[in-house]
């Protein structure tokens, strides 16, 4: 995994807390089993969880578990990494609980299509952390949503490029395969 800040410097998430964004690329419909949620239908493009990592190890341990996909299944994110795999990481070092006004800030980015409703958001009232972009989303996009330097004390946004994923059919994957959409939910 290689990182840089949103305008290229060179840096490593560490074990200090943090907000982060995964960014998906799904080259074809898929469907997830989301626990709780139940089956969710995910149509091609590029999806976006937004998500916090405020206990032990931080970003680093938290953005490692996704990218592995190890672990038994905690999180929402869980069962979309059973379909897709993690293309990148953008973070910020942190102790505030952030991902709220980062979702909110990726919403107002062109190309932002549609919410997968209660996604990644139990724990609070937004609608969803999990949003699907007709376009891929970029790190300068929301760094500028946010602010230059972000919150008070965040510093600049970083990115992990864990690898470049275009959109092209992938593989089923053995946990979840491929399906067709039954129902969807726009909003």
């Amino acid at each position: 995994m290689s990182e840089a800040d949103a305008s290229g410097g060179a840096t490593l998430p560490d074990d200090r807390p943090g907000t982060y964004v995964l960014l998906f690329a799904l080259g074809e419909d898929r469907r997830a089993s989301a626990g709780a949620l139940g089956p969710i239908d995910l149509e091609a493009g590029f999806y976006t969880y937004v998500g916090s990592a405020l206990g032990p190890g931080g970003v680093r341990a938290r953005i490692g578990r996704h990218v592995r996909g190890s672990g038994r299944p905690h999180w929402h994110v869980d069962s979309l990494r059973a379909v897709a795999a993690v293309s990148e990481v953008w973070f910020r070092h942190d102790p505030g609980r952030r991902e709220c006004g980062w979702t909110a800030a990726l919403r107002e980015i062109p190309g932002f299509a549609e919410e997968v409703p209660g996604f990644g958001a139990s724990d609070c009232g937004c609608r969803s952390h999990l949003l699907r972009f007709a376009r891929r989303p970029g790190p300068n996009e929301l760094s500028l949503r946010l602010g230059e330097g972000g919150e008070e004390g965040t510093g600049p946004l970083r990115v992990a490029a864990v690898r470049r994923v275009e959109l092209a059919a992938q593989p089923p994957a053995s946990s979840g395969g491929a399906s067709s959409p039954s129902t969807r939910t726009r909003k």
